[in-house]
């Protein structure tokens, strides 16, 4: 699994919008957050959190491949139910609905941070 300055590193080069990175921030803190209070991986739910919007200036004009492209880039780096959850929050467009604790999770937390 990615480390998390290393993930942190990929942010900043895929993200050039501060506020998205702040957002990324926010919802790698509440992942974290709910993680703890469940007894979760929180390495691996804040990872998921930050990450789960690097690919969002590449496909903001195609919502239906926002979350797809970023598992693709992040193959490897994350393990499987961290991929799910980022296909996860963006349900709407991508069909992957929220099954598992932490592809709910990573909807809300997305959804809070604003």
């Amino acid at each position: 699994m990615i480390a998390r300055e290393d993930a942190y590193n990929l942010v900043k080069k895929y993200i050039r919008k501060e506020n998205l990175i702040k957002h990324s921030l926010a919802v790698e803190a509440i992942m974290r957050a709910i993680a703890r209070k469940l007894g979760r991986d929180e390495n691996l739910w804040g990872l998921t959190g930050l990450l789960h919007d690097i690919d969002y200036e590449y496909t903001y004009d195609d919502p239906s491949e926002h979350g797809i492209v970023a598992c693709q880039m992040l193959e490897g780096l994350l393990p499987e139910d961290g991929l799910n959850a980022i296909k996860a929050h963006n349900y709407q467009y991508t069909s992957h609905t929220p099954i598992r604790t932490i592809e709910k999770a990573m909807v809300a937390a997305d959804a809070v941070s604003g």
